[in-house]
C-alpha cells in the first residue's frame, strides 16, 4: 500500500511541476505589447540588415527595439 501512495505522490508532483512550467511560460509570452509584436514581425521579414540595426532587439522586452 505504501508503494502505491509513493507512486501517486511522485506522479502528482510531476504533473504539478509541468503545470507550473506551462503557467510560467504562458505568462512570459503575454508580456509583449502589440507594438512589440508588430516590430518582431517586421524584423522577421527583413532579409538584409547590413548595418546591424536590428541585432540588439530583445524579444523578451515589452518593447523589443
Amino acid at each position: 500500500m505504501t508503494d502505491r501512495w509513493n507512486m501517486f505522490w511522485f506522479h502528482l508532483h510531476k504533473v504539478l511541476c509541468v503545470l507550473l512550467m506551462i503557467y510560467v511560460i504562458s505568462n512570459e509570452c503575454k508580456s509583449i505589447n502589440l507594438e512589440g509584436l508588430a516590430l518582431l514581425e517586421f524584423r522577421s521579414r527583413v532579409e538584409s540588415d547590413p548595418f546591424g540595426a536590428l541585432q540588439n532587439w530583445n524579444p523578451r522586452d515589452d518593447n523589443p527595439c
